[in-house]
């Protein structure tokens, strides 16, 4: 399957399709993969490791733990109603290998966008621009937004906190139902430098019909940030120390099934040393923060005992005092929150 080049989108988006767009709008769930750090454990933090990852080869790129298998899983549940797209902050120079190493994991995306970054590079002092994703993502996510016709309301984004995704996917989120326009978007941008792309973002908005299409945020804790963070963003968005985390929620959300979780749980234990420990402190810590939901993890317990993801004896304790669970929660209170975006407390 070759790809379709799509001319740049702006000075810094560069995007490659694999499918025919014109069936997207027909998709009814869209599923939005940051690249780098989410779904391959990607490594550059200056511009010496940002050559050695453009030559690696294609086989050697390592994944974080699970996510092959759990989007393989996704792709097969969506039965053709489902997209996946990619966004990475890699050189469109990349493209052939990233691609090829999708197709090695089964993988079958619709498109991937990627950051025009090699122009940046030189002189030195411009390497602050290399790292600097806001404005950059934003485009991306609202230009697929209306590859769709900004019909596809049921978005699910994956990124992760050594940037700033879950800022940029709450930010997308406000922008495409209009809850942030006109001058109070002007500054929010400002305030996270974006300049050069604001006059494109403020133009992809005015093209977009009003709605709220994300539906779940799942932040991948690579650096160790505190959940507490992330309670500024609402229920919707899900901070995971695990792929299993991730994979519990989706089988909640039905996006997978039983079978496609335990194969998400025996892929950590056989490839990552994943412990029956690890599966157990994965669960309890859902259960804590009240996201995983006693129906459903009774649905589950059994099969997770019978193949060995936990110990016969263990048990999840639900609090019996009533309590306000996400699932109770209107869809009108989880998108109503009014984010800070000007004071980071992190």
């Amino acid at each position: 399957m070759a790809s379709n080049f799509t001319k740049s989108i702006s000075d810094d988006v560069v995007f490659f399709s694999y499918k025919d767009l014109s069936l997207l709008p027909s998709v009814k769930s869209l599923y939005v993969w940051d690249l780098d750090k989410t779904y391959l454990d990607t490594r550059f933090g200056n511009i010496k490791s940002l050559f050695k990852t453009a030559f690696e080869k294609s086989k050697d790129k390592s994944n974080v733990p699970g996510t092959k298998t759990l989007l393989q899983s996704l792709d097969d549940a969506g039965g053709g109603s489902a997209a996946i797209f990619f966004i990475t902050a890699s050189p469109p120079q990349m493209e052939e290998k990233i691609f090829r190493k999708l197709r090695l994991d089964g993988i079958r995306p619709w498109g991937i966008f990627f950051k025009n970054n090699l122009k940046n590079i030189f002189p030195p002092n411009r390497w602050r621009l290399l790292a600097q994703h806001v404005g950059y993502k934003l485009q991306a996510l609202l230009h697929l937004h209306l590859l769709g016709e900004s019909k596809i309301l049921s978005q699910f984004l994956w990124g992760d906190d050594s940037e700033m995704d879950a800022v940029i996917y709450n930010l997308y989120s406000d922008i495409c139902a209009h809850r942030l326009r006109g001058k109070d978007l002007e500054e929010v941008l400002k305030h996270f430098h974006v300049s050069a792309q604001r006059k494109s973002i403020m133009e992809l908005q005015s093209k977009i019909i009003s709605a709220d299409p994300v539906k779940r945020i799942y932040i991948n804790l690579e650096e160790g940030t505190d959940v507490e963070y992330y309670q500024k963003f609402g229920s919707r968005v899900l901070p995971t120390y695990t792929s299993f985390q991730i994979a519990l929620d989706c089988f909640q959300q039905d996006k997978i099934n039983l079978e496609q979780l335990i194969n998400v749980g025996k892929d950590l234990m056989d490839n990552y040393l994943f412990s029956q420990e690890a599966a157990q402190k994965s669960i309890l810590d859902l259960v804590e923060r009240q996201v995983l939901d006693k129906k459903t993890y009774d649905k589950i317990e059994s099969s997770l005992k019978k193949f060995n993801l936990i110990d016969e004896f263990f048990e999840a304790e639900y609090s019996t005092a009533p309590v306000f669970v996400e699932e109770e929660q209107s869809e009108e209170y989880k998108k109503e929150i009014k984010i800070d975006y000007f004071n980071d407390y992190r």
